[in-house]
This record gives C-alpha cells, structure tokens and sequence, in this order.
C-alpha cells in the first residue's frame, strides 16, 4: 500500500510542477491579464489551498481517504483543463479554476497524510520517503517544462489535466480503513470546534515551529528572485538554488535519516534554524555570486532536513482517526506562513541596502528557536517523567 500511495505521489507533484513556474507567465503572455488581476487570481488558488484545509482536512476523517483523494486530483485536473480552454483572460473564470486547483490540492494533502499515517513502521521514514518521491516529481516536471516554449504552454496545462484525471480514477484503487472501521474506533466522538481547539493546544508549539519555517522558507519564491534582479544579477542563480534544493531533498534526506545523531524535530529545528541564519547572513554581508552559492547550499539542508518531520510529529502524535483534521490544520499554518512570508519579504525588500535589511528573518528565527527550546524541555521533562514512573512500577 506505500508503495502504491507513493506512485500517487509521485504523479501528484510531476502534474503540479509542470504548471506551477509557468502559471503566472501563461496568465500574463496567453491569457493576457494584468498584475492586478493575476494577484486577485493568484490569491484564490492560495486560499483554496491553504486557508481553508482545515475543514477540508476533517472530510478525510469522516470520509473515505481514498475518495477525498480521487475527488481533489478530480478538481485539480478540472481546474488545468479550465485555464486551458479559457480563450481571453477574464478574471471570474480564472479565479474559479484556480480556486478548483487549490481545493483540490487541500483534499489530496490530508488524505494522503492520514493513508501514510494508517501504515505500520516509522512515520519519520514514511514521510521523509513520500518527500523524497515529491521532490522526484517535481524536479522531473520542472525539467521537463524547461525545454518547453512559451507557444506550447497550452499543451501542458492538458497534459496536467490528463494527469490528475488518471491519478484520481487511480486513487479509488486504494484501500483505507472504512469509515465504519473509523466509528468503532472514536468512542468519544467530538463536535469539530472541540477538536480543532483540542489539536491546536496539543500542537501549538509543533504548528509554531511550521509557521516561522515556511516564513524563512518562503523568501525562496519571493525575496530572492526580486533580489537577483535587482543587482542585475543572471536568472540562473535562482535556478541554481532550485536545483539545489531538489537535491538535497531527493539525495540528502536518506543519508541525513540512516547517518545523522538528531533525531527529534526540536533539536532537528535548532539545527535548521541555525543553517537559516548562517545563509541569511552570508546575503547580509555581501550580495553575490559566491554568497548566493552558499546560501543555496545553507537554505537547502536547512529545509530537507526539517520539512518531512512535520507531518510525522503529527502522525506521532495524533490519533489516526483524526490525523485529516490534524493534517488540515497544519497546511493552513503552512499557508498563513506563505502569506505572512511575502509581507516579510516585502518588508526587506524596503529597507533595501540598510543595514536593518535582514532584521525580519534573523527575528523570526529567533522565534522558531524559542519555540524549538520549550518544545525540547517539555519533551526531555515528559521522558524523565515517564522514566520516573517505570522505575516505581518495578
């Protein structure tokens, strides 16, 4: 069954990823609309995506896996073949496929989430291994897209569609525990509020620690490339950093798994932390190439060795029967990042050339690095407690 959620993966991100570095080019050169209009457009796709994954992540609880799976690529794949056959760049139903892209992206994610989370074995490795055959599938579409000219986008969005249209036929496929399975197992069962509050507080540090990450992690798709082409500085950089990062995902994450001595995400996000900073501040000291060399290297190990340990906390963690709440919750966090990521880069991108530049980021990581510390002492407290106990029991 892994094997098997993973070939869904796979095509998941290959279908993803050939759309994602040419959507704002094909709205601007094919469909021919505005910044103002592709921002509003933009945002909708986000939004269905993110902001709203937590009510879309508790379908997965109280539904089927497999169908929520096969009706978000459904969506996803409505939502490609929409933009395809909209012949002039009119907002309303641009927003509208982008919107059926995003729901449909917050129904795959949790549900994919909670079938990993039902299979026995290490969730750390599960998850790390699904983040591996992502980063597989992305970096082959984004490949592939390279070589394609701007007059054949349309074909790619179909290609796109076509994809998802047969990952959500093979999504029913699957199996997954039945729902009926699921009521056997909840003696309890709860309103969604008591459990949305309920996970949040279990969660709180875990989804603050998520928050500030994809803060930092964000300047990747906004600071940066803004700050290349403001010291007249060659596109390929930015490519550089992408190809870079792909690599430390697909080939780092196994090795750092089997070989490194962290384990736990706290001591894991101390770490990471620490290699944000070491490649912010390399920027902060000098704008060039060979800063920008090093800090793809910093901000690559920073991200590959922390990301996939997310959901794993939370399958950990969290009951199976809700681990699509838990999931949904924490994509919206993810989300609220990315938004809150591109108010920080905008911030930096004011204070341009003053020595406050970078104050944002460096900030910010001192959160995450507060945040890491408590979650450490309250885990280590917890151990020795529990240590405690054993101890009297025998």
């Amino acid at each position: 069954m892994r094997n098997k959620i993973l070939f869904f993966t796979f095509f998941e991100a290959l279908g993803s990823f050939l759309i994602t570095p040419i959507l704002a080019i094909y709205l601007v050169n094919t469909l021919g609309m505005s910044e103002g209009a592709i921002a509003i457009a933009i945002t909708s796709l986000y939004f269905g995506r993110y902001i709203i994954a937590l009510p879309l992540g508790r379908m997965t609880d109280l539904f089927s896996p497999t169908r929520v799976m096969s009706l978000g690529a459904l969506l996803r794949g409505s939502g490609y073949g929409l933009l395809a056959l909209i012949p002039e760049g009119e907002i309303v139903p641009v927003t509208t496929s982008l919107a059926l892209i995003g729901i449909g992206g917050a129904l795959i994610s949790p549900a994919s989430s909670r079938m990993m989370a039902q299979i026995d074995g290490d969730n750390r490795l599960k998850f790390r291994l699904q983040s591996i055959i992502f980063s597989i599938g992305s970096a082959s579409a984004l490949m592939m897209v390279s070589f394609v000219d701007k007059e054949y986008f349309l074909v790619v969005f179909y290609c796109s569609s076509i994809v998802f249209f047969m990952i959500s036929i093979y999504a029913l496929t699957l199996k997954s525990v039945t729902s009926e399975h699921k009521e056997v197992d909840n003696k309890n069962p709860q309103k969604f509020t008591q459990i949305v509050v309920r996970l949040a507080y279990q969660h709180a540090l875990l989804l603050g620690i998520l928050f500030i990450y994809t803060i930092v992690y964000a300047q990747l798709f906004y600071l940066l490339p803004i700050m290349i082409d403001k010291n007249s500085l060659g596109h390929s950089y930015i490519s550089y950093i992408y190809v870079v990062n792909s690599a430390f995902f697909i080939f780092f994450q196994p090795l750092w798994k089997k070989f490194s001595p962290v384990k736990d995400i706290s001591t894991t996000a101390l770490l990471s932390a620490l290699s944000f900073f070491l490649g912010y501040f390399l920027l902060d000291i000098k704008f060039k190439p060979v800063c920008i060399v090093f800090f793809g290297v910093s901000y690559a190990f920073a991200g590959s060795i922390l990301d996939a340990l997310f959901l794993a906390e939370l399958a950990d963690r969290t009951k199976e029967y809700e681990m699509g709440t838990a999931s949904g919750m924490a994509f919206m966090f993810r989300g609220a990042g990315l938004i809150a990521g591109n108010a920080v880069g905008a911030l930096m991108l004011y204070f341009d050339g003053c020595q406050a530049q970078y104050l944002p980021i460096y900030l910010s990581l001192g959160v995450m690095v507060v945040f890491a510390i408590i979650k450490l002492h309250i885990n280590r407290s917890s151990s020795s407690v529990f240590s405690r106990r054993i101890s009297r029991d025998h």
